[in-house]
């Protein structure tokens, strides 16, 4: 099966999501998948290539082509005259579906070279490019992925909400990462939604039999210490965390991820560290040297719907974990200190770095694996 997955990130990014462990798998299992990131303006592509390494990567493939990143799976950016921002004379409807249509080369003659412009399925996620590409290929099926309320994000322009909204009756299959996005699709398309919440790589962030080696910027930095994992946004509540950290000197709070918050970092208290982001294949060492996980999430009804990758890694990890008490990881039930509040927040840690049943996270992680889940999307693909 060819699959053409459009998507808002980098395939070697910073970030990594649901979407990313999906095209692994799907490219393991022997299909293959090619992954369209964002569309880029030109100088901007420029910009970001001589700032960050993983942009550099992207100027590169897109002056050569798409690449292949591992077996079976091709990444590419395309860089459009007219790319979708929620800028004046950027963010409306015509820009919305016509940025992939003026792009340098053309879009259409990349997926014409590699055998996408008629993919097997057309995989969407949440972001102005599914909405482009829909309506530039002839796919067998359409798929389409829910992982956040998209109109809660600051700077969403109405007319990508009403793309969505379009995109998800024109969709054969829907997969929500969170029972509140299920519950929230409009009647006529529940019957054809499933609930895919996220999920862990549990040999990947498993502790393995021998320790090992202890990051080298870690090393200066003491003993207890509570890592938090993944972008520094809007939806993180370093307020809590500066005041969590004021009350536990003694601890150490590592905050692993790239920052995209107008919050004044420099203003976090000293046992507060600010690494940046680390690969995904260098996290597990972070969170193998670290003794507790916090998720400090600002509580709305955007996080209410939130599917955390971070809880399971960090219980793969073998981490206990404090976290703000949200609905949808609630509803999971897993073995999780919940606090709202800063005082209740460091009384939880206190509690979390004392001890707990490592076992009891691991159980809860074996549960939730990204194996399961990639079931769920063949037995829904399969229908």
């Amino acid at each position: 099966m060819r699959i053409l997955m459009s998507e808002a990130l980098l395939y070697d990014g910073d970030v990594r999501v649901g979407s990313h462990e999906l095209a692994d798998r799907f490219a393991g299992d022997g299909h293959s998948v090619f992954w369209l990131g964002c569309a880029y303006h030109l100088l901007g592509l420029i910009q970001g290539a001589l700032r960050r390494p993983a942009h550099r990567a992207v100027w590169d493939g897109w002056r050569r082509g798409p690449q292949e990143l591992r077996p079976r799976l091709r990444a590419y950016h395309p860089v459009s005259v007219l790319p979708y921002r929620d800028r004046a004379g950027f963010r409306s409807s015509f820009v919305l579906h016509n940025s992939l249509r003026f792009t340098m080369p053309p879009l259409a003659r990349i997926l014409d070279q590699h055998r996408f412009r008629e993919p097997d399925l057309l995989w969407l996620s949440q972001g102005p490019n599914s909405a482009a590409i829909a309506g530039r290929v002839r796919a067998a099926r359409t798929a389409f992925r829910i992982s956040d309320r998209y109109e809660d994000f600051s700077g969403t322009p109405p007319s990508a909400v009403q793309a969505e909204r379009r995109l998800l009756e024109k969709a054969d299959v829907i997969f929500a990462t969170a029972r509140p996005l299920l519950d929230a699709l409009p009647a006529a398309v529940r019957a054809k939604a499933h609930l895919l919440p996220n999920g862990v790589d549990l040999g990947h962030f498993r502790p393995p039999e021998r320790p090992t080696t202890e990051p080298e910027d870690l090393r200066p930095i003491p003993r207890p210490r509570a890592v938090f994992t993944g972008t520094l946004a809007e939806w993180v509540d370093l307020d809590l965390v500066a005041a969590v950290a004021t009350r536990m000197a003694g601890v150490s709070f590592l905050l692993i991820g790239p920052v995209r918050t107008k919050r004044p970092i420099r203003s976090l208290p000293g046992n507060v560290h600010l690494l940046g982001p680390r690969s995904y294949a260098d996290l597990p060492r972070y969170l193998h040297h670290a003794d507790a996980g916090i998720i400090p999430f600002v509580k709305s009804r955007r996080t209410d719907a939130v599917s955390s990758n971070k809880l399971y890694q960090y219980f793969a990890a073998g981490l206990p974990v404090v976290a703000t008490r949200l609905k949808e990881m609630e509803r999971l039930r897993p073995p999780v200190l919940f606090a709202d509040s800063a005082e209740p927040f460091a009384d939880c840690l206190k509690d979390a770095l004392a001890g707990g049943t490592r076992e009891e996270f691991l159980s809860f992680a074996e549960a939730n694996t990204w194996e399961s889940r990639y079931e769920i999307v063949k037995q829904a693909l399969a229908s």
